[in-house]
Order: structure tokens, then C-alpha cells, then sequence
């Protein structure tokens, strides 16, 4: 991590990476906002379109344009597409964290063992074992290495 902190362009391609991220995050965000903004628009603009109609002597239509489920299901979709997406990109992320090396993306997938196996290994002092990881362990280093490109890379 030393080397990090002195290679400018190592921390300009994390910077990006982080910067990314960030906007994606606001990006889904705002349009989560918009969507729960344009829901609530919806029963106020039938209102005044009733409104207008009345005003005319046209006749009106008594049906509810969208139910409570049906929006909260509009969410949920909209959610579940969110998710998808930033599935993707901690994906993407983790290939590009890979791909410069940084400690704990790049690691032999062989020296990941279940949890049951790491336990036996402790229990066994089983040499297969030694040197190994958990998937838990392994994602608590990789968050803790996170942590520390964002400190190291703030502007």
C-alpha cells in the first residue's frame, strides 16, 4: 500500500473507480426519487384533468388510475433493476481491483474454503487448511482494503 500512496496514476484509476461508483449511486437514486414523485403526481394531475372536464360538461372517469400495490410494485421493480445493476458493477469493480493487483482481489480462488472445511482444518490442524481463507474473511479484508483506498485517495 505504500507504493500506493506514491503511484499518482494508480490513485487516479481508484479515484475514477470511486468516483464512478458514486455516480451511479446518486444517478439510481434520483431516479428512484423521481419515480415515487411522479406516483404522487399521478392522483393530483387525474384531479385536475376531472376538474377541467367537469368544467366542460364532459363525463368523467370514476376508475383509479393505479392502485397502492400496483405502485409499490412499480418500486419493486425498479428496485430489483437497481440491484441487478449494482451487482454488476461490484463485479466489474472487483475485475478492475483484480486486474491492478490490489491485496486480497487478486488471490488464488484455491486459498478460499468453505467455512465447514476451515473448521474442520482448525479442529484437525489439517495442513490442507493452513493458509487458507473463508469467504467471510476473505470479504472483511477486501472491505478493510477498500477502506484503505479511500482514505488513500481522497482529493
Amino acid at each position: 500500500m505504500s507504493t500506493m500512496a506514491q503511484n499518482q496514476g494508480l490513485q487516479g484509476k481508484i479515484r475514477r473507480l470511486i468516483q464512478s461508483q458514486h455516480d451511479h449511486e446518486k444517478q439510481w437514486w434520483a431516479g428512484r426519487e423521481a419515480l415515487l414523485k411522479k406516483q404522487g403526481a399521478r392522483a393530483e394531475k387525474k384531479q385536475q384533468l376531472d376538474e377541467v372536464l367537469r368544467s366542460v360538461g364532459a363525463p368523467i372517469d370514476n376508475k383509479v388510475i393505479t392502485t397502492p400495490e400496483e405502485d409499490r410494485a412499480e418500486v419493486a421493480r425498479y428496485d430489483a433493476k437497481v440491484y441487478k445493476a449494482s451487482v454488476q458493477m461490484a463485479e466489474a469493480l472487483h475485475t478492475e481491483l483484480r486486474a491492478l493487483q490490489m491485496p486480497f482481489f487478486a488471490i488464488n480462488r484455491h486459498l478460499v474454503v468453505s467455512e465447514a472445511s476451515k473448521d474442520d482444518g482448525n479442529k484437525l490442524l489439517n495442513a490442507d487448511t493452513q493458509g487458507t481463507v473463508t469467504q467471510d474473511e476473505l470479504s472483511a479484508l477486501q472491505r478493510r482494503i477498500l477502506e484503505l483506498l479511500q482514505d488513500i485517495c481522497k482529493e
